[in-house]
């Protein structure tokens, strides 16, 4: 499983996991099924409208090629990054360095489907997004982005969190955890699964810098032992919100 670690804007190091060639593969094999139902449909109406006669050249200039052409650019723009295609694969188009991709991106990245996916008939794109360290092809190099999922394997929900251990006969150590939101608590769950499955020196610092946010949030002195002290804020959280 491939994955990139992308630095937000309040300088939170997010993991994601990339798409495969699989996924962008299906992704692409949806928009091509839409086009089709898209053309279909045209043809459909201008038949019934104007007969064969209407067929001509209009319905292929006017109302096909610039669908077909400006598809992607369209959605993803629009759509923050996505066509149908990666929406229903639950997949993303992304900056590297975090922020949102731009119009500029976007341009780039449909510019070098040309020799990407239509020149090559996709085979390039395969070989790229199956070899390169971030999944990338031509066209992602270029523009600086990367195709992710979604729906990432390490998923948690408040669930999780309930079932840690059982409350009982247990004192909060630090009241503030209440303050907190359940979106903060999976944001620590899933901070101490990373470290974890994976103790490397970036999830070491992701935890320093959870553990310095939410000190001085709550303003309370943070202990050296910082996997300690998210443990037991989360322990808190669910007894003083239970």
């Amino acid at each position: 499983m491939k994955a990139i670690e992308i630095i937000t804007s309040h300088n939170i190091t997010i993991q994601y996991e990339l798409a495969s060639v699989i996924d962008r593969f299906l992704s692409l094999l949806l928009d091509l099924v839409i086009l089709v139902v898209y053309f279909c449909i045209v043809l459909f109406i201008v038949l019934g409208v104007g007969g064969e006669r209407a067929l001509s050249s209009f319905v292929w200039y006017f109302l096909w090629m610039p669908f077909f052409l400006f598809y992607n650019l369209i959605c993803e723009s629009f759509f923050n990054g996505q066509s149908l295609g990666k929406r229903a694969l639950a997949i993303r188009v992304v900056k590297l360095n975090g922020q949102s991709p731009s119009l500029g991106d976007y341009i780039l990245r449909w510019i070098f489907r040309i020799i990407d996916l239509g020149i090559t008939m996709g085979a390039l794109a395969a070989l790229f997004v199956s070899s390169t360290e971030k999944s990338q092809r031509i066209g992602d190099m270029v523009a600086g982005t990367a195709v992710i999922k979604l729906n990432p394997k390490n998923k948690f929900t408040m669930q999780d969190i309930m079932s840690i251990k059982n409350t009982d006969g247990y004192e909060p150590k630090y009241v503030e955890a209440a303050n907190l939101s359940e979106e903060d608590m999976l944001v620590v769950k899933n901070a101490l699964e990373r470290l974890r499955k994976y103790p490397n020196t970036a999830h070491k610092k992701l935890v320093d810098e959870l553990c310095e946010k939410i000190g001085n949030e709550l303003q309370i002195p943070v202990p050296e032992k910082k996997t300690a002290f998210l443990k037991t804020l989360l322990q808190d959280y669910i007894v003083l919100t239970r």
